[in-house]
């Protein structure tokens, strides 16, 4: 029953981020067979650079040039990072022939030189690119890259000394030490950059958003699916907050392009004067009027199945609280389900047919959001005299659960929606009845 480990799509391997990373094993593994006969070993290895530079951060953002940029950087980092390991080797089997010493580190000097100014450049240059200088401190992001930056800095202070040593024949044996500490700090700039290259960066749109006017009072979440977008819909006093989600393409880990977002919205007919908050984020002042209000909702996202979708707003919401525990506690005691369930991540196509699950209705319970008999918002939206309604938010977790019950306090049908999915069940007690 857990939707993200069922329905997980294999991205990965599919589009043109499946694509660069088979180049990259491809490359890697021709590398690994050719390496025995020295530079044959060269293109593969510069094929695997090509392609991190196409799926980093800088090329997805900033196109050919930002590959561009990534690519030389992680040349310069490997010629830099090899060129010194070999020499440290050295120059520790010649720590005590001073000459050699010399000769060793004025061969490695020139190279280090040139790669160091390589690698600080494009760095800095990929940094601006990428993230602005608010956001040093105010993201993930920006943190990782200041850690990364201080490593660098360590690295070069220790580079520093190392030449400074090697114009005194007494404190040439301390060569090897500082060297040492030199490939150390460059070997953890590696590691920080790795969990650079795997945290999203900011998102420039986020950074300029202004978010939508606070609640008051009970809120009413309730989430659909129009087509491949996701709708997040939250109904306070006097407020209406919608929230679009389109899904993701290709590498988790890697940023996406700014989704365009599109919405018109009316209330009983009546258009709504829609303000922004962020990408896919809209709110607008509403008046709710006792009962069930009708909201339309027409939602577009580029590149994606859009459509129109209509909700009711049931008001004045609730609390349900005590409602939910014990519909929870009445569907743990039930026995044996028969759960006809439906699931689509695109509903501008024609819906799937239910198929039927029989389970323990303890274990269904315990699979679902609201298996502890809470959820973070809970109301009940049903008038009297109507089959039970209650509506719970996991904001956090961008899910919305609308569940009914039927005449004994049990849940008899479920729908739930997450940014990519729509689930709807229907339960039916089979258990000696």
């Amino acid at each position: 029953m857990r939707q993200a480990a069922r329905f997980a799509d294999a991205a990965a391997w599919h589009g043109r981020a499946g694509a660069v990373l088979l180049v990259q094993g491809a490359g890697l593994l021709a590398a690994a067979a050719t390496i025995r006969f020295g530079r044959w070993a060269l293109p593969p290895l510069l094929v695997v650079v090509a392609a991190e530079g196409i799926r980093s951060h800088a090329g997805i953002s900033h196109g050919a040039w930002g590959a561009a940029l990534t690519g030389i950087h992680l040349v310069a980092m490997t010629v830099w990072v090899g060129a010194l390991l070999h020499t440290t080797r050295a120059v520790l089997a010649w720590r005590r022939a001073g000459a050699a010493v010399r000769w060793v580190l004025a061969r490695y000097m020139g190279l280090a030189l040139w790669t160091y100014l390589l690698v600080v450049t494009t760095g800095l240059l990929t940094a601006l690119a990428l993230v602005s200088l608010s956001q040093l401190t105010s993201t993930t992001y920006g943190r990782v890259l200041l850690i990364k930056v201080g490593l660098v800095v360590a690295a070069s202070v220790a580079a520093l000394t190392g030449r400074l040593l090697q114009r005194d024949d007494r404190r040439i044996p301390l060569l090897g030490n500082v060297m040492r500490v030199e490939a150390v700090l460059l070997a953890i700039v590696l590691g920080a950059t790795a969990v650079l290259v795997s945290t999203p960066p900011p998102s420039s749109s986020a950074q300029t958003a202004t978010p939508p006017p606070s609640p008051r009072g009970l809120v009413i979440p309730l989430g659909t699916l129009v087509g491949q977008i996701g709708v997040s819909t939250t109904a306070s006093d006097g407020l209406l907050v919608v929230r679009l989600s389109a899904p993701r393409g290709g590498d988790y880990y890697t940023p996406q392009p700014d989704q365009a977002y599109d919405l018109s919205a009316s209330l009983d007919n009546q258009p709504l004067r829609l303000s922004g908050c962020g990408a896919g984020c809209y709110w607008a002042p509403a008046t709710w009027r006792p009962g069930d209000n009708s909201l339309l909702l027409r939602a577009a996202a580029r590149g994606w199945a859009g459509g129109t979708t209509g909700m009711l707003v049931s008001w004045p919401p609730r609390p349900a609280t005590t409602e939910l525990a014990a519909a929870v506690a009445a569907t743990r005691k039930a026995g044996q389900l028969a759960v006809y369930e439906a699931v689509t991540s695109d509903t501008s196509r024609p819906p799937p047919e239910p198929g039927r699950l029989d389970i323990g209705a303890d274990f269904f319970v315990s699979q679902e959001p609201y298996s502890d008999g809470t959820a973070p918002i809970a109301v009940l939206t049903s008038s009297e005299g109507q089959p039970m309604r209650l509506v719970l938010g996991y904001p956090a977790a961008s899910i919305t659960v609308q569940l009914t019950l039927d005449e004994r306090g049990r849940i008899s049908a479920e729908t739930l929606t997450d940014p990519t999915h729509l689930v709807t069940r229907r339960l039916v007690y089979t258990h000696g009845e």
